[in-house]
């Protein structure tokens, strides 16, 4: 009897120690967006994530997520996005493609890292025009950042965050 109980609570100790945590609903992602940057976005009908740093040390790394909605935004002009104009698209482009390139940049010595981040950029890249919005806040001397470019022609909302 001393065994069985012993093996039962082994299990069930292994079992909360592996159990998945559960994915956070669309809900609880675009509340966590708004707490930790001030950006409101309506909930999304789906969220992909693209790529994220494996295993972020105290919360340290680079995510790259997309925000997908079957409707426009209505409210992106009232929100703190930022029409993107033909003056400023070069300025938006030299954020992302900067992004990128630092991300790449963090993991020099692991190519395989390298190629995995170009890859997930080439199969999901960040598309906008003039007309589009987007958003960019820095915290931490600029040591953690985000930059959201929201497509109004892809119903997408693009989201590149990074935290050292």
């Amino acid at each position: 009897m001393k065994r069985v109980l012993i093996m039962g609570c082994l299990f069930i100790t292994l079992y909360f120690i592996f159990k998945p945590w559960p994915e956070p609903t669309m809900l609880e992602i675009v509340e966590s967006y708004e707490e930790r940057w001030g950006v409101p976005l309506p909930e999304p009908q789906r969220f992909e994530k693209v790529w994220a740093t494996k295993y972020p040390a105290r919360g340290d790394g680079e995510w790259y997520s997309v925000m997908l909605y079957e409707q426009e935004l209505p409210e992106a002009n009232e929100a703190n996005f930022t029409e993107i104009t033909a003056q400023n698209e070069k300025v938006i482009l030299g954020k992302v493609n900067r992004f990128i390139a630092n991300t790449i940049d963090t993991h020099l010595s692991d190519k395989e890292t390298q190629i995995a981040i170009r890859e997930a950029f080439d199969e999901h890249p960040v598309e906008f025009s003039v007309g589009d919005y987007y958003f960019h806040q820095a915290e931490n001397g600029g040591n953690d950042y985000i930059i959201g470019v929201y497509s109004q022609a892809y119903k997408k909302v693009y989201l590149m965050e990074w935290h050292q």
